[in-house]
């Protein structure tokens, strides 16, 4: 498929997204050769059952405010706009069958690696996409077994120690969030008074 172009999926609450989101997938797209990575906000998480967290609409929005400036990133409706929960394999058919001439890599953090095989159809998302595991908090993916034998290619990726329940908590204490997430976040979240004080 010489024409195909390639391109990283990598899925998230965003709840809200920050940098270490975007650095992540810079060195992702740069590794593998990516004509693109495209963030695809879940409607809810499965293995978020009971945490409703930020609306799913104004997480999307808080995505499009982080990749608005970046021609290679872009920003995907397809889990918001169905029903919760979001399943990985669903997600990857639904995007090959709108677009079958895409190569399609899956961009997994070492946590998400670790808990590959509890998700749904497993083998299908490897059929369906690349996998790309995703260096993180200092964890080796080399050393885990995610319980499947699947393909795996392992991505070092730049460190910054920043989450986004770290912070929530900044916002809802009162502390800057200032160069942890993008400007336009920052100014979106303040314009929507999220995660403030209860």
């Amino acid at each position: 498929m010489p024409d195909s172009r390639r391109v990283g999926v990598f899925g998230g609450t965003f709840d809200p997204p920050h940098v270490g989101h975007l650095v992540a997938a810079r060195d992702a797209r740069e590794a593998l050769g990516l004509d693109e990575v495209r963030f695809v906000p879940a409607h809810r998480s499965p293995f978020k059952e009971g945490d409703a967290g930020t609306a799913p609409d104004v997480r999307w929005s808080m995505v499009a405010c982080a990749v608005a400036e970046d021609d290679e990133f872009t920003v995907s409706r397809v889990e918001i706009d169905r029903l919760a929960p979001s399943y990985t394999v669903d997600t990857l058919r639904l995007l090959s069958e709108r677009e079958p001439e895409v190569e399609w890599t899956l961009l997994l953090g070492v946590d998400q690696w670790a808990s590959f095989a509890d998700w749904k159809d497993p083998r299908e998302i490897a059929r369906l996409a690349r996998i790309a595991v995703l260096t993180r908090e200092g964890r080796n993916p080399a050393s885990v077994d995610p319980g499947v034998p699947v393909d795996r290619t392992v991505v070092p990726v730049t460190r910054l120690d920043v989450s986004s329940s770290d912070l929530r908590e900044r916002v809802a204490s009162g502390r800057s969030i200032r160069h942890l997430v993008p400007e336009a976040v920052r100014a979106f979240i303040e314009s929507k008074e999220l995660y403030g004080p209860c």
